[in-house]
């Protein structure tokens, strides 16, 4: 097995196996298309007897990770060579829920509160990435009354038919305590899908756009400020 640690430069897809190819041609390897949404039957037959052209050993493989059945329909995988991942158990969920919000500095652990947890637990359809980041909210959250709100937020409701962490991501969103950091991530969403988003050209872009403020106005510690804000957590 070998990893060629390269980044490739090439922006078309011709490009890339070509280097595949010459990188791979006669060795055993372990390619993995991570995340893939596209369910064009054409480019991905394209894409497919192009990756046939690597000539590797027998034991080589081709990894597909998608999130879409449709992309597995477009394939055209056997069922044999099909695994379908399953949501995580009621368990496992409450499991790694119970490790977050009741942390050293969060709320003290209640039969109250470990109950409305449990009910907005299973509203995060078994999605560990949902779970996570209701925990990192409600870790904020010290006293019944803010675990109350989050549970009976209509957001639940609109985003019912979407999977869990679209529900948890946007109240997340809705309950940053700063407007500012509203602002912040708000302007991430001109970006279209599956863009790189560069930290440093982010922040200078909300540098001159005035979106970050400091007492002295320097702009060193504007820049700090707004690479603290790309690692804000949840809260």
């Amino acid at each position: 097995m070998i990893s060629t640690g390269d980044k490739s430069e090439t922006p078309n897809t011709q490009g890339v196996v070509r280097k595949l190819i010459a990188k791979l041609n006669g060795k055993k390897y372990f390619l993995v298309l991570d995340d893939v949404w596209n369910t064009y039957l054409d480019l991905w037959v394209n894409l497919r007897n192009s990756l046939i052209g690597i000539v590797g050993s027998k034991e080589s493989r081709i990894l597909v990770t998608t999130r879409s059945i449709d992309v597995v329909s477009a394939m055209q995988t056997y069922p044999s060579c099909t695994h379908q991942l399953t949501t995580l158990s009621k368990a496992d969920c409450l499991a790694m829920f119970g490790k977050k919000p009741f942390a050293s500095g969060g709320p003290r652990e209640s039969q109250t509160l470990s109950d409305i947890g449990r009910r907005m637990v299973e509203k995060c359809n078994g999605v560990p990435l949902a779970i996570n980041s209701l925990g990192d909210l409600l870790y904020s959250k010290q006293n019944k009354q803010e675990w109350e709100s989050i549970e009976e937020s209509e957001t639940w409701s609109l985003l019912e038919n979407e999977e869990g962490i679209f529900s948890v991501l946007r109240l997340c969103f809705d309950h940053l305590t700063s407007p500012s950091l509203k602002q912040l991530f708000a302007y991430c969403s001109i970006f279209p899908k599956d863009h790189v988003i560069m930290k440093d050209e982010l922040i200078q872009l909300w540098l001159g756009l005035g979106y970050l403020k400091s007492s002295s106005r320097r702009k060193v510690e504007m820049e700090e400020l707004g690479n603290d804000s790309i690692f804000i957590p949840c809260a």
